[in-house]
This record gives structure tokens, C-alpha cells and sequence, in this order.
């Protein structure tokens, strides 16, 4: 097919990141080196806590998180990642209670989660999961650093930009 004459007019798409919806379903994402990560959806569904405590039902399988106050004697405090003004992500140390339960992951893991009529966040463990392995991560690892992102391969709706159309010409 070299010999196919190349267009002289396109109509490129320009994607704009800014414009891109953050997920707005609850999620969890249980890292590999033990911490415990909610997304913005995750904390705003909890009434934005300082602190929780966490639960694990062994018998269901699912994990559960519950706002307390921080001075509560086994409350784990949360604290936010990404932009310090507008943190978009919000971690837990979970080393101790994902080894205490042996639910440590060799890869981190990304879960939908549930808000119960009690307030209490759940993770459910038997529900399937996706790799949450950042692009930083496969480059120290040697995996594909360039591959993309494909989270409808696994069950997610992709997140979409709203395109702007910009007819271009080859000339």
C-alpha cells in the first residue's frame, strides 16, 4: 500500500487533558508497597475525613473503611497526594493491616468501591480489579513504559476528552 497517495487534508483532533472528566465513581487502589488509595470520589463519599479506621471482613472478603476522629486511638490519618491545594488522591498507610490480614498485592491493584447506608466505604476483594501500575513504575521494571492505559480491557469505562475538530492541510 506505499503506493496510496498520502491525504493532503486532515481533520486532527486536538486533546486537550484539562478537558478530560476525572472518574467520578468511588475507587480504591491497593498499592504494592502497602499503602491504601482513595480517589477523590472515594474521600467525598467518606465526608472528607482526617482520619479513618479500617475493617476487614474475612468470611466477605471486603475491606472497609470508617471515618473517625483522629484522636481515636487506632484511626489511621489520611493525607492528601498530588496538587497540596487541590489533592486529587488521598493515602493511607496500610502496610500493617494488609500484612496483619495478608492481603498484600505484588502489583498495585484499582477497585470500585461502595459507600454502605452506615457510611462505610467497602473494597470488595472478590470483585475483579485492575492494574494500577503507573508508567514510573513499568520503566523501573523494564515492562512497556509506552504502552497505553486501556482500562475498558478491563471492565472500565474509558475516560473521554471532549475533541475539538481542526481541519489542517499537508500543504
Amino acid at each position: 500500500m506505499a503506493d496510496d497517495p498520502m491525504p493532503t487534508a486532515f481533520t486532527f483532533e486536538v486533546f486537550d487533558k484539562r478537558s478530560t472528566p476525572l472518574i467520578k465513581r468511588p475507587q480504591v487502589t491497593i498499592q504494592a508497597g502497602g499503602s491504601l488509595s482513595l480517589n477523590l470520589s472515594s474521600f467525598h463519599a467518606l465526608g472528607r475525613p482526617a482520619a479513618v479506621e479500617l475493617l476487614y471482613d474475612r468470611e466477605q472478603r471486603v475491606i472497609g473503611f470508617r471515618p473517625v476522629p483522629s484522636e481515636t486511638d487506632h484511626a489511621y490519618p489520611i493525607r492528601g497526594a498530588g496538587q497540596k491545594e487541590h489533592p486529587t488522591s488521598f493515602i493511607i498507610a496500610g502496610r500493617a493491616f494488609l500484612a496483619h490480614f495478608d492481603l498484600a498485592v505484588e502489583q498495585s491493584v484499582r477497585r470500585d468501591a461502595t459507600v454502605t447506608a452506615e457510611g462505610v466505604l467497602i473494597v470488595d476483594l472478590k470483585a475483579a480489579g485492575r492494574d494500577a501500575t503507573s508508567n514510573r513504575s513499568r520503566k523501573k521494571s523494564g515492562a512497556a513504559a509506552t504502552a497505553p492505559n486501556d482500562d475498558s480491557r478491563n471492565g472500565a469505562e474509558p475516560a473521554a476528552a471532549a475533541p475539538t475538530r481542526t481541519p489542517v492541510s499537508a500543504n
